[in-house]
């Protein structure tokens, strides 16, 4: 599998620095305190395999005699025969060596038990967005497009759609094939999310500044600077979440689409891209889905072409 972008000139990783399946820092607190995580996984959602059977993950391959052997570790979304929408930072991510887009995943990956997925076709490359700069990973517009060896001919492709500022308030619906307690994986679950902003500050869309504070704990000043540092990029991030208690991403969930319901069809109107919180609770205050912005939706749509 060839991962491939456009270079990108004065790149800087602003805020945040990213190591996929880890923690990071930001802003202030950057010794110790968290903020932005790549870790996104859908912990306290729903198991669930009728969204749409063209929501599935990218895996990668273990030969294994007659039968390979899958290991997910991100979401993606089947949006034409040939072509599949994740996260950037899955593809950045991404183990060496072979890697497939995998449907029908349930938990363990031995297709010789019968318990793998139900289908899984090679992925030929991954093509971050490259013309869009920022955002707290530093990778502008986090979505990519993952072109496989060959077509899926009896599944529907989801669309993609856009999101306004409208849409502030209203409940979408969250798929990944992340982590659930315990630390399983492969199952594919769901859950409600509600948009809280499309621009501004992230934190202060997410949590108030007392609960941030008290969090973190030590100095004020500091925490104040960390909590004001991370911004949504304009037209390319959205923060996402549903309250305290309530289920979040995590691990393996990344890549994983935000539906909403338009005319009775599922549309794909957002990509899950990191969590926010603490380095004991990742996904404490939200999540950061990356949203099809001009630049964004024109290069998914030329891909489909």
């Amino acid at each position: 599998m060839l991962y491939s972008r456009a270079h990108r000139h004065g790149l800087a990783l602003p805020l945040v620095l990213l190591a996929l399946g880890t923690t990071v820092a930001c802003g202030a607190a950057a010794d110790e305190d968290a903020a932005p995580s790549a870790d996104d996984d859908i912990v306290g959602g729903t198991a669930e395999a009728k969204t749409s059977p063209a929501i599935g993950a990218l895996a990668s391959v273990f030969p294994t005699g007659a039968d390979d052997a899958y290991d997910a570790f991100c979401t993606a979304t089947l949006v034409a025969p040939q072509v599949v929408v994740t996260a950037e930072h899955c593809c950045l991510g991404a183990p060496g060596g072979k890697l497939a887009f995998v449907r029908g995943l349930h938990g363990s990956t031995d297709l010789s038990e019968g318990t793998g997925p139900d289908s899984a076709i090679e992925v030929l490359s991954c093509e971050g967005e490259p013309s869009v700069l920022g955002g707290a990973l530093g990778l502008g517009s986090d979505i990519a497009v993952a072109i496989l060896k060959t077509p899926v001919t009896n599944v529907k492709p989801l669309p993609i759609g856009q999101l306004s500022t409208s849409d502030v308030g209203k409940p979408f619906i969250a798929v990944g094939y992340g982590l659930r307690e315990g630390g399983l994986r492969g199952d594919r679950r769901t859950a409600t999310l509600k948009l809280f902003a499309t621009s501004g500050a992230t934190l202060h869309a997410l949590t108030s500044f007392e609960d941030y504070n008290s969090a973190f704990g030590g100095s004020e000043a500091k925490n104040r600077r960390s909590y004001d540092a991370i911004r949504l990029l304009d037209q390319y991030e959205i923060a996402t979440g549903s309250g305290p208690g309530g289920p979040r991403l995590a691990k393996g969930d990344s890549g994983g689409p935000l539906l909403a319901r338009r005319g009775g069809k599922l549309v794909v109107v957002g990509i899950a891209s990191y969590v926010v919180g603490t380095p004991d609770d990742p996904g404490r205050f939200g999540s950061v889905h990356a949203v099809f912005g001009p630049a964004a939706r024109d290069f998914v749509r030329g891909k489909i072409k």
